[in-house]
């Protein structure tokens, strides 16, 4: 994946919560390490996701040389993913749209497998627009690819959840924070790999709107997005 080329000091543009993220990964990524970091990132709209995810994605280019990138941007939908210079998870990970959930030839399954054979991070953006069974099949989809890690949560590849829960609901789907009962078994599986994300940080920093006359509107963003009314 082409990732922009950004310059070393940009990283001292990110705020401390963005700071938090990028350090945690360009540590791991240095490190060498094989540990699984499963990581959420919530934010509402102009809180800086994208720019973090930007300036992460550059700088682990930047680490791996002539090596491949070994951070991959997805999300939901091709609007989505252009949005982030992505790709959709359905293309990527060869998901079904509308019919049932299936493992992919031996064919297939290689094929994936090396196209991610360089990728240590998977940034799933728009996470809000997901459900528990859609997880359940990324999660199925990556273990079958990755079958020396099969035993863990998605393959064993470290998973960065973008976006803002307080966002629409997906369709037809439950949402990750569904409490209810469960009874399809895709879902409960997709239950069981969304308590595997044991790390969040939260983004509150409005970057968009700066600046004292901007004050009012911030404000109303974040009384709208936090459903209060007066």
């Amino acid at each position: 994946m082409d990732v922009e080329d950004l310059p070393s000091d940009v990283r001292d543009t990110l705020n401390p919560e963005q700071r938090v993220v990028y350090d945690t990964f360009i540590g791991h990524f240095q490190s060498g390490s094989e540990e699984q970091i499963l990581l959420h990132v919530d934010g509402g709209g102009g809180t800086g996701k994208f720019y973090m995810i930007k300036v992460l994605s550059s700088h682990l280019q930047r680490l791996a040389g002539n090596r491949p990138s070994p951070i991959w941007r997805v999300a939901p939908t091709g609007v989505a993913s252009n949005q982030i210079m992505g790709t959709t998870l359905h293309s990527l990970l060869r998901l079904p749209v509308d019919r049932a959930f299936t493992e992919l030839s031996p064919a297939d399954a290689n094929a994936v497998q090396n196209k991610l054979r360089d990728v240590r991070y998977l940034v799933i953006d728009e996470k809000s627009m997901l459900g528990l069974r859609q997880l359940s099949w990324i999660d199925k989809r990556l273990r079958q690819v990755f079958p020396g890690r099969a035993t863990e949560f998605f393959g064993g590849m470290s998973i960065i959840l973008v976006g803002d829960f307080f966002q629409l609901p997906p369709v037809a789907n439950k949402p990750f924070y569904f409490d209810g009962p469960l009874k399809d078994l895709h879902e409960v599986s997709g239950q069981t790999a969304y308590r595997a994300f044991n790390h969040t940080v939260f983004l509150k920093k409005v970057q968009r709107q700066q600046g004292d006359d901007q004050a009012g509107f911030r404000l109303a963003l974040s009384e709208v997005r936090g459903l209060k009314y007066v």
